[in-house]
């Protein structure tokens, strides 16, 4: 468990590639949805189960819609 906590991993070219992606697909989603909002929040907890956390890509809001955004690069 200490080893994935504290975890000294710096990346490398498949993360840095997965990184880089992420721009371009953003790019795509505010293409499909116009007017959408994103914002990238740092590690979150639920509300009720604080126990629960997780740090998406992403938070999408479009018209009265509120939602994930996990991207993955092939």
């Amino acid at each position: 468990m200490k080893t994935l906590l504290y975890s000294t991993f710096q990346g490398n070219a498949a993360t840095e590639y997965g990184k880089k992606m992420e721009e371009e697909i953003e790019k795509e989603v505010y293409k499909m949805y116009e007017g959408v909002e994103i914002s990238h929040p740092s590690l979150t907890a639920d509300s009720k189960h604080k126990f629960l956390a997780g740090s998406p890509d992403g938070i999408g809001k479009h018209d009265n819609d509120t939602f994930l955004l996990e991207y993955k690069a092939p």
